[in-house]
């Protein structure tokens, strides 16, 4: 009777233990960071942000007739700012290799590209004329020797309704040296509509992010493409299109520090933002979504412990930022309230960075102006395993039943061995 009793009062303070522990380990929040400061500016919509050299920061912006740039100091105080007069589509940035800026965007149907010194003001522009009668531009880079990479799309009806990827190289003064088209899907097949995104300069070429639509059956999958340095098909891989992952949206992707890439956008019909890793040949390692209803991403970045950011938007509509470690499971997230992306065509805007310091900084607009916010270094997660978060309501009334349930069981035992024992007596 007494090893009976010693082993069940062993076994209730075991089971206690580890529901406390396990509470306890899931009540350790990786809290989102805070913001630091936040400042705007009536120019628009904020589109891309770079961290300068100073410590300060330079931002794309527009509104509904022109693109302008922004310059400012660490504290978000405007240094100057710069009025384009080539329409408001010119809103991509890059930071060049001497010191300056350039913008790239759509100018009266066709690609463009202006240069400007370190100021802001106009070096040189140029623009691209391609024959169909509708042309996006949609990413571009400057390339290693000093030239720029541009990525667009084209949509000719007389084509059987396809969508194209146009990809241009120009040299360091924007001439066009070489130029090249892409089609969705099977080479030359009909009904086939592209959505590029992101291009990125490899050793052997070029990488391509898209978004590749069958028009007949309508249906829509992520796609990698590689490219070599003349633009000529290496690899074309797609993702989802089927089962739980049919119709997924890609908006943006990057190449990671592991020589692989990784993919993310939407779910379509309300099933939240999606991730896809890949190796460096195109093969899917890990998929994760995030969120739930209309919630996407826009931006994405891989962070300096390894782990990943994006930014994006809930199902308000409001800027949505997610972090997570190397293996894709969430760390933290935060919602901006009042705020939103530039969005729609041109949805890879460069708007998140991380900052030298660990923080980061986001762009959007709020309140009809600039939005610009500075976020404190948040916590690395070096680990590769899923960070501990914050234990939901549910989640501990799991755990307290499962004490109740247990302590009953071992009331229920305990009466049922004095029952046994008056009998036997």
């Amino acid at each position: 009777m007494k090893k009976t009793r010693a082993f069940l009062i062993v076994f209730v303070l075991t089971v206690l233990c580890f529901s406390s522990l396990f509470a306890f380990s899931l009540a350790v929040a990786v809290e989102a960071p805070s913001i630091q400061w936040q400042k705007s500016y009536t120019y628009g919509d904020g589109c891309s942000v770079f961290q300068t050299s100073d410590g300060g920061y330079i931002v794309s912006a527009n509104d509904s007739s022109s693109s302008s740039l922004i310059k400012t100091d660490s504290q978000g105080n405007q240094v100057w700012a710069n009025t384009y007069d080539m329409g408001e589509n010119m809103t991509y940035l890059a930071k060049t290799n001497d010191g300056a800026y350039a913008l790239a965007g759509t100018y009266m149907n066709k690609y463009a590209l202006l240069k400007v010194d370190s100021a802001g003001e106009e070096v040189w522009n140029k623009t691209y004329s391609f024959n169909a009668p509708i042309n996006y531009l949609r990413a571009f880079i400057q390339t290693n020797d000093g030239g720029y990479a541009l990525l667009g799309f084209y949509f000719n009806s007389s084509h059987g309704g396809d969508g194209q990827i146009w990809l241009g190289k120009t040299d360091s003064s924007g001439n066009l040296t070489w130029n090249t088209t892409i089609s969705g899907g099977e080479s030359g097949s009909p009904n086939q509509f592209n959505s590029p995104n992101t291009i990125i300069q490899t050793p052997d070429g070029y990488a391509i992010t898209d978004s590749n639509y069958a028009l007949n059956p309508l249906q829509s999958a992520y796609r990698l493409i590689k490219t070599d340095q003349t633009g000529n098909l290496l690899l074309s891989q797609t993702y989802g299109g089927e089962g739980d992952y049919h119709d997924p949206e890609c908006t943006c992707g990057i190449a990671t520090s592991d020589s692989g890439y990784l993919l993310a956008g939407f779910l379509s019909f309300g099933r939240g933002a999606w991730m896809v890793k890949t190796d460096s040949q195109g093969n899917m390692l890990w998929n994760k979504s995030y969120g739930t209803g209309n919630a996407a991403a826009n931006h994405l970045i891989q962070t300096s412990d390894g782990g990943y950011s994006f930014v994006g938007v809930n199902n308000a509509h409001e800027i949505w930022q997610v972090q997570t470690n190397s293996e894709g499971f969430v760390a933290w997230n935060a919602t901006y309230a009042g705020t939103r992306l530039s969005i729609g065509l041109e949805s890879n805007y460069n708007s998140l960075i991380q900052t030298t310091d660990g923080g980061y900084v986001v762009v959007g607009t709020k309140d009809g102006a600039v939005w610009l916010a500075k976020l404190e270094p948040s916590t690395p997660i070096a680990s590769s395993k899923p960070p501990t978060v914050a234990v939901p309501v549910d989640a501990l009334a799991a755990i307290a039943l499962i004490v109740v349930i247990a302590i009953i069981l071992i009331a229920v035992v305990l009466r049922r061995r004095n029952r046994s024992l008056k009998s036997t007596d």
